[in-house]
């Protein structure tokens, strides 16, 4: 699937390349949160980061900024070995493309 022809629901799939210097790397994880576009004032979004640290066992981003005037995701990486912790994201949603969706059932 292409970039941004959909929004992302929770447990898709995604993959972005993520660029920190002069570095590019590639990421692939779920989504756990779906963060809400601001209406009026962005709202830090640390503290829900902090939760989901805790929940997933995870590493949170010590800044990861504000909400965004659209609908975007944070996401779980896994970690690559036992001896490593999974990280969350908070990638822009113009990177994302989706990897998998879940079935939903019809139960």
């Amino acid at each position: 699937m292409s970039k941004n022809t959909a929004e992302y629901k929770l447990d898709d799939e995604v993959t972005w390349c993520g660029v920190k210097g002069d570095n590019a790397t590639r990421h692939k994880g779920k989504i756990v949160h779906v963060v809400a576009a601001y209406n009026s004032f962005p709202i830090s979004i640390n503290s829900v980061m902090d939760s989901l640290s805790r929940e997933y066992g995870a590493i949170a981003p010590k800044e990861c900024g504000n909400s965004r005037a659209h609908e975007s995701y944070i996401v779980l990486v896994p970690c690559e070995t036992t001896l490593q912790k999974s990280r969350l994201y908070y990638p822009y949603v113009s990177r994302l493309e989706l990897v998998s969706r879940p079935k939903e059932s019809n139960a």
